[in-house]
């Protein structure tokens, strides 16, 4: 695919990084595009190694379930699309950060968005309805309650083995902290950010649990 989609003359290889192309507008490099392979392709333990000499090997850990939970979306007459829900992309955000290391920030802030927003992405109605109880546990602080219902959402979409790994993650102290630390960066405003961040994870890891 990566191949044929180059010989268009629409799109251009990433020099550096294999599974990337980039859209061409004109002689511009536009958007980037990620081809990633998954599911029955994947080496055990949820990994691909990328050819030829398979030496950079990737986690595809809960690319199956996001791509189950995606929703349809249509952007042009007839042409429809999966688009990843908030739910699926918090789980990726978790997996690609571990894979990727802690020098890399943009998915722990991405993460913070997602923590500090849920509530406000069409789920409020659900936290004074049927998800009362998510409230209730979080003090009635919608503010956190958002995050515990992202975790419930995520263990849904989970498979057993992912939830675990999303879990060991998060029960690892070293990771914790440099999460909570680069998620700060999204938290600027906040009094004591770092410890704003540790009480989101931990609201989102107590619904991790419950779901």
């Amino acid at each position: 695919m990566r191949t044929r989609l180059v010989a268009t003359g629409a799109f251009a290889a990433d020099q550096q990084i294999v599974h990337r192309l980039f859209h061409l507008h004109g002689e511009r490099r536009g958007y980037p595009i990620d081809l990633i392979p998954f599911g029955a392709i994947e080496d055990p333990g949820a990994t691909i190694a990328w050819p030829p000499d398979r030496s950079v090997v990737m986690s595809v850990a809960g690319y199956r379930e996001a791509f189950d939970a995606a929703a349809p979306a249509e952007v042009a007459p007839g042409f429809v699309v999966r688009v990843v829900s908030l739910p699926g992309l918090a789980l990726l955000k978790l997996i690609a950060r571990a894979d990727r290391g802690a020098a890399d920030p943009r998915d722990a802030i991405d993460l913070a968005m997602l923590l500090r927003r849920y509530h406000a992405a069409g789920n409020e109605d659900r936290l004074y309805g049927a998800e009362i109880a998510v409230l209730e546990a979080a003090g009635y602080d919608i503010d956190l309650a958002g995050p515990r219902l992202l975790g419930r959402d995520v263990a849904r979409i989970s498979r057993a083995e992912t939830k675990r790994t999303l879990l060991a993650l998060l029960d690892d102290e070293l990771n914790l902290e440099r999460l909570s630390r680069a998620m700060a960066r999204e938290m600027g405003s906040a009094p004591d950010p770092v410890s704003l961040a540790r009480e989101l994870i931990g609201q989102f890891q107590e619904g991790l649990q419950e779901g």
